[in-house]
């Protein structure tokens, strides 16, 4: 995915208090269906994780 995708998607949807914390793993499955990609545990592990 490019990163203007992503950066466009964060700039459209973005709401105050979005990149504080962690999210839930149904939040990770929702933002995974919107963009049509599967991400990398890595990077699950980490949102769900805060």
């Amino acid at each position: 995915m490019e990163y203007l995708t992503v950066e466009k998607f964060i700039d459209k949807y973005e709401e105050d208090g979005d990149f504080t914390g962690g999210i839930n793993e149904e939040k990770i499955k929702l933002i995974e269906e919107q963009l049509y990609v599967q991400l990398p545990e890595s990077y699950k592990s980490v949102w769900t994780a805060l």
